[in-house]
């Protein structure tokens, strides 16, 4: 799954994309939530729009970097927007696995270059969503490529097309 702008994922099945009958598969960001759209809820946009609603800024004065930056130094707004973001994140990476029931789920985008704050935040938000026999076994790593990420298998996605 990438984090960005919007929520997008794929599925992996014996080495394959898996599209789905009308090549829909894995449109995550729509998944509906109690509170709205996955990633209405769970994106950097999410985010980057809360914590600027909660200082009363423009959303244009805000950003992931200056967000985390700003809660490394204690800024309380910050860190509970991240949080709230992590929260929507464990509950919306549940519902995935108790229908896909992944091996692995793997984060990429651009704010999951956050690892070191996010990933022990969001292993426990999904443990907390998910019953112990999927939580056990369901491991949670972070892209290699980080934001370009999307890009690599969008580029993957062209070149299996051409051939």
């Amino acid at each position: 799954m990438t984090i960005g702008t919007g929520i997008g994922g794929c599925l992996i099945i014996d080495g394959q994309v898996f599209h789905g009958f009308s090549n829909s598969a894995c449109e995550v960001g729509y998944l509906h939530m109690q509170d709205g759209a996955f990633q209405d809820l769970a994106s950097t946009t999410a985010l980057v729009k809360y914590v600027a609603d909660a200082h009363g800024d423009e959303v244009e004065q805000w950003n992931g970097r200056r967000i985390f930056k700003e809660a490394t130094e204690g800024n309380k707004l910050c860190m509970e927007g991240i949080d709230r973001m992590v929260d929507y994140l464990g509950k919306g990476l549940a519902n995935i696995c108790y229908v896909a029931n992944p091996e692995v789920v793997i984060l990429g985008g651009g704010i999951m270059g956050q690892e070191a704050i996010l990933k022990p935040k969001i292993r426990k938000a999904l443990k907390d969503s998910l019953v112990p026999s999927l939580a056990d076994k369901t491991r949670l790593e972070f892209a290699h490529h980080q934001n370009t990420a999307g890009m690599l298998g969008a580029y993957y996605h062209f070149k299996t097309k051409q051939s």
